[in-house]
């Protein structure tokens, strides 16, 4: 089978922008007003649902992307060391028994909207998504 130049140009322009973009990574962010220390222990416990409060005693307001989103995929696997299967089985036995809720769901231009907004949210979001109204806390590759 013969594929013409043009194909073969299209394709692999799409799979460099597909691996391109799945290369991106993965920030952390929190309001530039907040001053707390955040460690990756910290991110890992506030989205387990282990964390609640900052260090100062102010609840959390943890946001998340949605499902389904590269970016989520690699903070569950990066940052929580879980499959989106696992974590989403694990959110499911909190709710189920009363434990917790799991975060909020956004789309990263409201995370990033929000986080601006509220001194007391965090979210992530993806790297190339950043911009000065928000602080990374912290970054995955």
């Amino acid at each position: 089978m013969k594929f013409s130049k043009l194909t073969v140009s299209v394709v692999l322009s799409v799979f460099l922008t597909y691996v391109e973009t799945s290369q991106a990574g993965v920030s952390v962010i929190v309001n530039p007003a907040n001053s707390e220390e955040i460690s990756a222990s910290d991110i890992s416990r506030i989205y387990l649902g282990k964390k609640k409060t900052y260090g100062s005693g102010v609840a959390i307001n943890a946001l998340q992307l949605e499902e389904g989103n590269a970016a989520r995929s690699a903070f569950v696997k990066g940052a929580l060391k879980k499959s989106e299967r696992q974590y989403k089985a694990y959110w499911a036995k909190l709710l189920f028994t009363g434990k917790g809720k799991p975060p909020e769901e956004m789309d990263s231009a409201a995370i990033k909207a929000a986080v601006a907004a509220k001194k007391e949210a965090i979210g992530f979001i993806d790297s190339a998504d950043v911009d000065g109204t928000v602080k990374v806390v912290y970054e995955l590759p």
